[in-house]
């Protein structure tokens, strides 16, 4: 699971649809990209990573 995304979603008032929508997909697929059933595109990081002005290695730290 992806916590550090889900703490800056719920710190930037950003619902998955927000997200699905910077993203240019479907809800459920943030859905499952963030509880870590599936991989995140190059270009999903990077925008996710200029979106909340972080990098890498802290936005996609992986927790269990």
């Amino acid at each position: 699971m992806y916590k550090e995304i889900l703490q800056q979603m719920k710190k930037h008032n950003e619902t998955q649809q927000d997200i699905a929508n910077l993203l240019q997909l479907e809800r459920t697929q943030i859905s499952r990209k963030v509880s870590g059933h599936v991989d995140w595109s190059t270009d999903e990081v990077r925008i996710l990573c200029k979106h909340y002005n972080m990098k890498f290695e802290k936005l996609f730290r992986k927790e269990e």
